[in-house]
């Protein structure tokens, strides 16, 4: 999904590419001539592939602990009735 702050401000977007297996975050800027007309534009695309990974595991990881830790909390709470 684009996202664009003002027209002819740079537009961010986060993509997946499958035949990669890759994320990339691309900011896409207009270039101005003379006149202030919008003569084209240029963008930077990085990989991030990396940081998405260590993201998604680090959800996973809070999710299991999580879960571990709440038959242990419940049993606790049971127990001091």
């Amino acid at each position: 999904m684009w996202r664009q702050s003002k027209p002819g401000s740079p537009a961010e977007s986060e993509i997946y590419n499958s035949k990669l297996e890759a994320y990339f975050h691309e900011v896409t800027s207009p270039i101005f001539n003379e006149n202030g007309e919008v003569n084209g534009s240029i963008m930077v695309a990085r990989d991030v592939t990396k940081q998405k990974r260590m993201e998604e595991q680090l959800i996973v990881t809070t999710v299991w602990h999580q879960s571990e830790n709440c038959p242990s909390g419940i049993a606790h709470e049971l127990n001091n009735r």
